[in-house]
């Protein structure tokens, strides 16, 4: 049996492409058990750039943390651009606006740092259209849909973000939290004051009469930033009306983007980049991820089956990050890479199990700890490095037991986490790369 694995580990070693000397692991453990302990860092893996599939980004229950909205411009990933797309209901249905005018309609949306990405010292534009065609609350929207507009109906111009920088609304003694105030339009304020009874006591009438609006944000100059704003909290995201009622009684009536369906629509244009003659080809030296609906990574490891009578101890992927130098300090790695595979039936993606694992309660350590897949500095001989380090052993388990001719049981994709959440990317060495090319470690047991 032992010669049988030895046979096949030398097939592997002669197939690798960037190999090292394999070492033995496991020196505290008794002597009668080192004879059946094995290390090995010298597999042959492929890789191919794909892009992302689209994606679900409908909030009909009110559920997301945030979405987002901006245009990222990057010398490697082309232009970014996220626009998203929401309705508002009444705060309070049928309510009385007999006898009043207008003064005034703010739109107020609340940031949310954890989703920004890019440099937010430059100004940027945010703009406001009201819908040419209704956002159905009921229905599912994708990544790749997106809704004719109509009229501008709010502006923000030249601002600069500040999502960490909290502020009170309208009370110095109240809650703070970082969001814009948009001024909107007067005439969209009055055709809210004019709308029948019907329209103002019927939540799909209403809908059917507004239509929804688009946010867009725009920057000044490369790179920009996505920012992200989070529509479903009520303290801070909002549409408020201020009138006067009687020619005396000044009020104020408010309109929410929670409790009504919201969507994201992505654009990706890699025209004229490096990436994009690479799409669907292997990759050499470098490789390229990507949030939203960018890049993921295909990766195959061909001869893992050869490895056959193992028990895998540990696998673990270590990656490095290709510093890029020049004027994108702000679009840094994405701070979460995943491990994903295809479903038993080959239709959807699934997480792999060792991430799984990391999120389900059978792990001691909760989230990605488990796991990896967040950056870290390593130090290598005097250089510092960023670096990922991915854990892929109960997978890696599956793929030596896989049949010989299924090669789609030997790949895994990584993808940048959480795609809908997410607007970073990272940059790798690839396997091609005069150093540190990705590395497949495994520490295993020989079976008797």
């Amino acid at each position: 049996m032992r010669n049988k694995f030895l046979f096949g580990a030398s097939l592997i070693a002669l197939w690798c492409s960037a190999c090292s000397e394999p070492t033995s692991f496991g020196s505290g453990l008794l002597e009668d058990q080192l004879a059946d302990l094995a290390f090995t860092d010298t597999f042959s893996l492929q890789f191919v750039l794909e892009r992302e599939d689209s994606l679900l980004t409908s909030d009909r229950s009110s559920v997301a943390d945030y979405f987002l909205c901006g245009q990222s411009k990057d010398p490697f990933f082309g232009t970014a651009t996220a626009d998203a797309y929401t309705l508002m209901q009444l705060s309070t249905l049928s309510p009385d606006w007999s006898n009043s005018r207008l003064d005034s309609i703010v739109m107020f949306v609340r940031y949310d740092a954890f989703g920004v990405y890019g440099d937010t010292l430059q100004p940027h534009t945010l703009r406001v259209h009201r819908l040419a065609e209704a956002i159905q609350n009921t229905q599912a929207y994708y990544s790749t849909n997106s809704l004719p507009v109509g009229e501008e109906i709010g502006k923000l111009t030249d601002f600069l973000p500040t999502p960490r920088t909290a502020q009170v609304l309208f009370d110095t003694a109240g809650a703070r939290a970082a969001y814009l105030r948009i001024p909107l339009s007067q005439s969209f304020g009055e055709s809210l004051l004019g709308l029948d009874s019907l329209r103002r006591s019927n939540d799909t009438a209403f809908y059917a009469w507004l239509n929804g609006f688009r946010l867009t944000v725009e920057p000044s100059t490369a790179p920009g930033a996505m920012l992200a704003f989070d529509l479903n909290d009520v303290g801070f995201s909002f549409v408020r009306m201020y009138y006067t009622q009687n020619d005396s009684l000044a009020k104020t009536f408010d309109f929410y983007f929670r409790g009504t369906n919201k969507f994201v629509s992505f654009q990706h244009d890699y025209a004229g980049t490096p990436v994009e003659p690479l799409i669907g080809q292997p990759l050499d030296q470098l490789m390229y991820l990507q949030g939203m609906t960018g890049l993921r990574v295909k990766m195959l490891v061909p001869w893992a089956h050869l490895l056959d009578d193992v028990a895998i101890n540990k696998a673990e992927l270590l990656l490095t990050v290709a510093e890029q130098s020049g004027d994108y300090a702000s679009l840094v790695p994405a701070n979460q890479i995943v491990f994903t595979q295809l479903s038993e039936d080959r239709t959807f993606f699934v997480f792999t199990s060792d991430v799984s694992y990391a999120l389900g309660s059978a792990s001691l350590l909760p989230g990605f700890l488990d796991f990896g897949g967040f950056p870290y500095t390593d130090d290598d001989q005097g250089t510092e490095l960023t670096r990922y380090k991915m854990t892929l052993s109960s997978h890696f388990q599956d793929m030596i037991e896989s049949h010989p001719d299924s090669l789609v049981d030997r790949t895994v994709y990584m993808n940048v986490y959480t795609q809908l959440g997410s607007a970073r990317r990272s940059i790798l060495y690839g396997p091609t790369a005069p150093t540190y090319a990705p590395k497949l470690s495994v520490k295993y047991t020989l079976l008797p």
